[in-house]
């Protein structure tokens, strides 16, 4: 290792609560974002998650660290899908003749499509935003193939990646990997604006509390505290204003 690589290596090391605390706070400010779907969450999602991947390297907290690659993926995936659905939401709501439903896709899954309906005013509801510039809370509806296929795949990968973190100086390698699993299916429900992605950030965030404190990681364990209440607002949020489709 070069100097400049163990100067830097050094720093980190000696700093490392203070990029702790640093991704606390970002992750703080983009679950705001997040509950209210502004797309701006997305780029917040992606700072915090390469600062969280640094903490967990730190810590040897390895499925974790790696998980953050995968959130980076998801975040830019996130910001393309979330985009392409408001402006669908956005369409519809300013277009008396148009309504969002959902269509079944090749996949198994379900798209947000544009389609006609032959009573204009039932496209929205009263109250419900009509200009094009509105901002419109999507919410998606889960198809049964959906959610039987991520969560079996989900199972496998759980079983997977323990064994791999047993063989590594994770300190906790069942619980690691079990937030690590939760926390991927969840992102992948949230990118596709799917309802049920705050249950498992409520059962996500209970879990990594309890990781965090059991590697003395105390503003990781305040800020996951924190986002309990969150994600119980963000199901509220969502399930109350979202314009289904």
């Amino acid at each position: 290792m070069d100097d400049k690589c163990k100067m830097m290596n050094d720093f980190i090391i000696n700093n490392l609560s203070y990029i702790e605390l640093a991704a606390s706070l970002f992750g703080l400010v983009y679950v705001v974002f997040e509950v209210l779907q502004k797309n701006f969450m997305w780029y917040l999602w992606v700072l915090t998650s390469i600062t969280f991947g640094i903490v967990y390297y730190y810590s040897h907290i390895y499925a974790y660290m790696g998980l953050q690659i995968y959130y980076v993926a998801m975040g830019i995936y996130g910001i393309y899908s979330w985009r392409r659905a408001k402006a669908l939401a956005k369409r519809a709501a300013a277009q008396p003749g148009e309504q969002l439903s959902t269509q079944p896709t090749s996949n198994g899954g379900a798209a947000c499509k544009l389609s006609e309906v032959s009573n204009p005013g039932a496209a929205t509801q009263p109250g419900e935003p009509r200009s094009e510039d509105a901002d419109i809370l999507v919410v998606r509806r889960m198809s049964r193939e959906v959610a039987i296929l991520s969560t079996l795949f989900s199972i496998i990968v759980f079983f997977i990646l323990t064994y791999i973190l047993k063989c590594t100086e994770d300190p906790n390698p069942w619980l690691d990997s079990f937030c690590s699993v939760i926390s991927m299916l969840a992102t992948f429900w949230l990118s596709r604006q799917y309802l049920q992605n705050w249950y498992l950030w409520i059962v996500c965030n209970v879990a990594s509390t309890i990781l965090s404190l059991s590697v003395a990681q105390y503003y990781a364990a305040l800020l996951y505290f924190v986002m309990i209440g969150m994600a119980i607002w963000g199901l509220w949020h969502w399930n109350k204003n979202g314009v289904k489709c």
